[in-house]
């Protein structure tokens, strides 16, 4: 859980090192404080294939760090547990972080990826409740 804390407060910390720069993609710091960002996530994908199946996947995805969600969303995305569809689709509307975003969006395609046919039935049921068709 060390590693975990460490890379946690490293990501969090990439947003006050750069505070306001490189927020918008015209800003050459963008590039750069994704590049850091991508990084530290994908240390937290290897990191969550050792730890044990009990790992508190709630408790870092109520969290109020962007860090502790990424390495929830990881979790998450190893796994591939189609229970946690609800999760992942509230996160994608709620969340105001388009890096978060991109990292829900994965984590959506590997559930997506790995269901049978009855669970593609359910995620098309729950993305229906959060997506309605335009025309309703």
């Amino acid at each position: 859980m060390d590693e975990f804390n460490s890379l946690v407060e490293a990501f969090d910390k990439i947003d006050v090192k750069y505070g306001n720069t490189g927020r918008e993609r015209s800003n050459p710091m963008w590039a750069k404080r994704v590049a850091e960002k991508d990084q530290l996530a994908d240390k937290m994908y290897r990191l969550v294939q050792k730890v044990p199946d009990s790992f508190p996947s709630t408790t870092y995805l109520i969290s109020q760090s962007y860090g502790r969600q990424t390495v929830a969303l990881q979790r998450i995305r190893y796994t591939r547990d189609p229970l946690k569809l609800d999760l992942v689709c509230y996160m994608l509307l709620n969340s105001p972080s388009n890096f978060l975003q991109t990292r829900i969006m994965y984590t959506l395609a590997e559930i997506l990826r790995n269901c049978d046919y009855r669970q593609l039935i359910q995620c098309q049921q729950t993305l229906l409740e959060y997506f309605p068709p335009s025309n309703t």
